[in-house]
C-alpha cells in the first residue's frame, strides 16, 4: 500500500519512506517527519515476500529511508534520491543480513544493537552513519529483546530525522566520518538459514533443542518438527 502525506508547513524536502503496516513506531516516525515539514510518500510493507509498487522508481525524492521494511530495493531505486538512501538495520554491524537477533541468541552473545547506514545494492554493506549496542542477557526472551530492538531502532530514526532537519546533509557526512572504522561482518545470514534453524530434529540433544527454541521460536514463526513429510509446529 502506498500513501501520500503532506505537511502543514512544507520544508521543500521529500522522503520516500518504506515501513511496516500496523507498526506504532512507523506511525510515530511518519508524524515526526510531517511535523518537521517533510513531504512523504509512504510504502507500507504488509509482510514478507511483498512486491514493490509499480512505478515507484518514478517518484522524485531527496531521501529514501527504510524502517522495519522487508523490501530489498533494487540498485536503480537506491540511486534515485537526490541525497541519500538510508536503512535502519535491526542488528549491530556484527550481524548483517537476516535473523540477527536469532543468531545473536544462538551464539550466546553478550551484546546486541541497531545500525543506521547508507544503502548499497549489496544488502547491509553501506557506510555506517550510526549504531548503538545494548546488553543481551541470557535471562531475556526473544520477544523481550525484539521490543527493545524496535525501540532502539525508532530512537535512531528520531535522531536521524531531527539532525537532518537541524543540520542538513552535513550531519550524515560527519557521522560517517566518525564511524569509518566500524565495519560490517563478512558473515551475512539469509532467511534460508533462519528457516533451517527453526527445525527441531529427532537426533538433537536436549541442549541444542533448548537453544533452538529459545533463539528461533516466535509465536508468528514457531519452531517445528517434520514427521512423515508433515510439519508440526510448537504452540507453547
Amino acid at each position: 500500500m502506498v500513501q501520500d502525506f503532506q505537511p502543514k508547513t512544507p520544508n521543500n524536502k521529500t522522503i520516500l519512506f518504506f515501513c511496516r503496516e500496523n507498526c506504532e513506531f512507523s506511525k510515530m516516525g511518519i508524524n515526526l517527519m510531517l511535523d518537521l515539514g517533510y513531504t512523504l510518500k509512504v510504502v507500507f510493507n504488509q509482510g514478507k515476500g511483498g512486491k514493490l509498487p509499480k512505478d515507484i522508481e518514478l517518484f522524485e525524492c531527496d531521501y529514501i529511508i527504510c524502517f522495519r521494511s522487508w523490501f530489498i530495493l533494487p540498485k536503480q531505486l537506491i540511486e534515485k534520491p537526490k541525497y541519500f538512501a538510508i536503512n535502519l538495520h535491526p542488528g549491530p554491524p556484527a550481524y548483517p543480513g537476516s535473523g540477527c537477533i536469532n543468531f545473536a541468541f544462538y551464539n550466546e552473545e553478550n551484546y546486541f544493537g541497531v545500525t543506521t547506514h547508507l544503502m548499497e545494492e549489496k544488502v547491509d554493506s553501506g557506510k555506517i552513519i550510526d549504531y548503538e549496542t545494548f546488553p543481551l542477557l541470557q535471562s531475556q526472551t526473544l520477544e523481550n529483546v525484539l521490543k527493545t530492538t524496535h525501540q532502539k531502532l525508532y530512537n535512531q530514526l528520531t535522531d536521524l530525522i531531527l539532525n537532518l532537519s537541524a543540520f542538513g546533509n552535513e550531519y550524515v557526512h560527519q557521522k560517517i566520518k566518525e564511524n569509518e572504522g566500524v565495519k560490517w561482518s563478512e558473515k551475512k545470514r539469509k532467511l534460508k538459514e533462519v528457516e533451517e534453524h527453526r527445525e527441531i530434529k529427532f537426533d538433537m540433544d536436549k541442549k541444542e533443542i533448548a537453544k533452538r527454541i529459545r533463539s528461533f521460536h516466535h509465536p508468528d514463526y514457531p519452531v517445528f518438527i517434520i514427521l512423515d513429510e508433515k510439519r508440526f509446529y510448537l504452540k507453547k
